[in-house]
């Protein structure tokens, strides 16, 4: 047990994001108390449905934590919130057992969760991106100089949200479509 690695040890001293590659899985530093996991199936889209009985003032502070809106990880479920509790309790157990083969199936798991997150994340900047350019095309085909300047408003409200290159590709959006407004408007 003195030879195995606890999967969070020296987390906050050894990762440094950008420096530890976070999908190695025997890089226990990849994992992070502080992340969610609420991935909802396997990689072949599988599940397994599993019911428990909760004191009702457990349930209720469940939803308390949910709809505090403090967590956007959990939207509005507190499937997600029991789903991330029990991949950080399984972390602990895991450690305290030394049994290295739940380790790596715990750590495979954060991973899988983790690409998943990220898959989520580049899918969404996409898709902001492609539902404002729908927009602001449509508003300035239909010379409705009014809904074309709400969406370049809210575009650019929204736009520090993105990532680069999502960033760049909306800011080049709004500039283009700027113009067609003020050219409009003359």
């Amino acid at each position: 047990m003195d030879n195995v690695t606890p999967l969070h040890a020296g987390i906050k001293a050894k990762y440094k994001r950008g420096k530890v590659d976070p999908f190695t899985l025997d890089d226990h530093t990849a994992y992070d108390p502080d992340d969610f996991y609420c991935r909802t199936t396997d990689g072949h889209g599988h599940s397994e449905n599993v019911q428990i009985r909760v004191p009702p003032d457990v349930v209720g502070m469940l939803h308390h934590v949910v709809n505090s809106g403090a967590f956007i990880e959990y939207g509005n479920s507190i499937q997600n919130l029991i789903r991330n509790a029990i991949i950080h309790q399984l972390v602990r157990d895991a450690n305290r057992t030394g049994n290295v083969d739940l380790q790596r199936k715990v750590s495979l798991e954060i991973q899988l969760t983790k690409v998943a997150a990220r898959k989520r994340d580049i899918a969404n900047n996409e898709q902001f991106v492609k539902e404002m350019e729908e927009l602001l095309d449509e508003a300035a085909t239909k010379k409705d100089w009014i809904a074309l300047a709400g969406v370049i408003g809210d575009g650019e409200d929204t736009i520090e949200l993105l990532r680069k290159p999502y960033q760049d590709k909306a800011n080049q959006l709004l500039k283009i479509y700027r113009g067609k407004l003020k050219d409009g408007k003359e």
